[in-house]
C-alpha cells in the first residue's frame, strides 16, 4: 500500500537546497528525543537532541502485505541515563518513531513525515572505550500478529498448540516468577 505525502511535502521535496535529517522519538521512562542533525531541532513541541547519539538507521522496505516488519536502530555516545534504561530491560513495548524532517538553506526545520511508528522489540549494550553504544530493535504494529490469544504459562496451554513439547511438564513446580527475555 503506497503512502501519500501531503502537498506541502510534494512541494518541499522539489525544493532547491531542501536538506533531510532524522527524528527519533521513543517514549521510555525517561524520553529518548535525538535527532542525526548537528544541532538540536524541535518539532511539535519536541526538542530533539543532536551530539552524534543517533547514528545509524537501517533502510526499510514497505509491501502491501500485513506482515512484521523491524528497523535497527544505533545510538553512540549515549549518556548514563540512556545507558541505565536500556541495562534495566524496561524499554520493551515503549513507542517508538522516526520522522524524516525537512530544514531550508537556514537549517529551519519546514516539516516532518512520520517514517516509522512501532514498539521497541529488543536492544543490545555494547561498551566501547570510554563510551557507551545501544543497538536497538524496533517492530511495527503487526509484531504480536501470530500470538494465540488465551495462552497461559501452563502445560495444558502448551499442549493444546503443541502437543508433543513437555517443556512446562513442571512449570507448576517452581515458585519464582519466571522472566523470559531478560
Amino acid at each position: 500500500m503506497a503512502r501519500t505525502l501531503s502537498s506541502n511535502i510534494q512541494t518541499l521535496i522539489l525544493q532547491e537546497g531542501i536538506r533531510i535529517v532524522h527524528l527519533l522519538n521513543i517514549q521510555t521512562s525517561t524520553p529518548i528525543t535525538v535527532t542525526n542533525h548537528v544541532k538540536d531541532l524541535t518539532y511539535d513541541s519536541v526538542t530533539y537532541s543532536a551530539g552524534g547519539n543517533f547514528v545509524d538507521l537501517q533502510e526499510v522496505q514497505e509491501s502491501g502485505d500485513l506482515e512484521y516488519a523491524n528497523m535497527n536502530v544505533s545510538l553512540k555516545n549515549i549518556t548514563t541515563t540512556v545507558r541505565d534504561i536500556f541495562k534495566g530491560e524496561d524499554f520493551v513495548n515503549d513507542t517508538a518513531k522516526i520522522y524524516v524532517a525537512f530544514l531550508d538553506a537556514d537549517e529551519t526545520l519546514l516539516d516532518a513525515y512520520l517514517f516509522f511508528e512501532g514498539t521497541v522489540a529488543n536492544a543490545s549494550l555494547v561498551q566501547q572505550k570510554d563510551t557507551f553504544a545501544v543497538n536497538i530493535g524496533l517492530a511495527n504494529q503487526w509484531k504480536n500478529w501470530d500470538i494465540i490469544k488465551g495462552r497461559k504459562f501452563t502445560s495444558t496451554s502448551q499442549k493444546s498448540v503443541y502437543p508433543n513439547d513437555k517443556g512446562l511438564d513442571a512449570a507448576h513446580l517452581t515458585n519464582s516468577d519466571v522472566r523470559w527475555n531478560r
